[in-house]
């Protein structure tokens, strides 16, 4: 980094520095955006190390598209359909999350002797809160409005059941390094008056600021989901 440094108040004797890696200007004053880089007024020359990085919270602003796959258990039949889901998600002050969600999976499955193409989407609409257990870990609850929707369709004739619940839920996410990121949730949902109860995991790879691939499993008590997506956040 080019930095300029003025070592009195009167702005004379400044000189231009090109700060190595892990080395830092401390500055008594304050700071202004100048060119080069950056403007020091009345400041020192100091060479303590500091962390080639400095991670920061999870980004709660961002809008996510990712790849499904599930695995239903309990059939008689081997059931694995796939889809896709997408999730925004704004944080609204410091504190509150506001996020909605839909997803839908599908496959063909043999019922009856006739070839059906299964379906089930998933809807939700959800408000936390999160908490900054240190600079790098957010801690979290909330509490969802659930749509769900199972349908079938063959031979020209379809077929649907629908109905809605809630969900409420606890989790984790933490910026373990600068570009790696790791999130935990385990939340109950009833709809239909049927209770269930999934525990996700995560993992995400920042490229940069704005965008991120990430991976992810959720069990629950028939179904296994595994996910890879694409997060772009703002």
């Amino acid at each position: 980094m080019n930095v300029k440094v003025c070592p009195s108040q009167t702005g004379k004797a400044c000189e231009f520095y090109e700060l190595p890696r892990g080395e830092r200007i401390q500055t008594q004053l304050s700071i202004q955006n100048e060119t080069p880089d950056m403007y020091y007024k009345w400041g020192f020359y100091d060479t303590s190390t500091t962390p080639s990085y400095q991670a920061s919270g999870p980004n709660w602003n961002y809008i996510e598209a990712a790849y499904l796959s599930a695995d239903i258990d309990g059939l008689d039949q081997s059931v694995k359909p796939k889809g896709y889901g997408v999730i925004g998600s704004t944080l609204v002050g410091n504190n509150v999350i506001l996020s909605v969600s839909y997803n839908t999976v599908s496959e063909d499955v043999e019922v009856l002797g006739r070839n059906v193409d299964a379906t089930i989407k998933q809807a939700s609409a959800t408000i936390g809160y999160r908490y900054g257990a240190n600079d790098t870990t957010d801690l979290f609850i909330m509490a969802s409005y659930l749509y769900g929707e199972v349908g079938g369709s063959w031979e020209g004739n379809s077929e649907s059941y629908d109905d809605n619940g809630y969900g409420l839920g606890v989790g984790v996410r933490s910026m373990v390094t600068e570009s790696f990121e790791a999130s935990a949730t385990i939340a109950r949902a009833e709809i239909d008056s049927q209770s269930e109860t999934t525990f996700a995991v995560s993992a995400y790879y920042h490229f940069n600021k704005q965008f991120a691939i990430g991976a992810g499993y959720t069990i629950a008590d028939d179904v296994d989901m595994y996910n890879a997506s694409v997060r772009v956040s703002f």
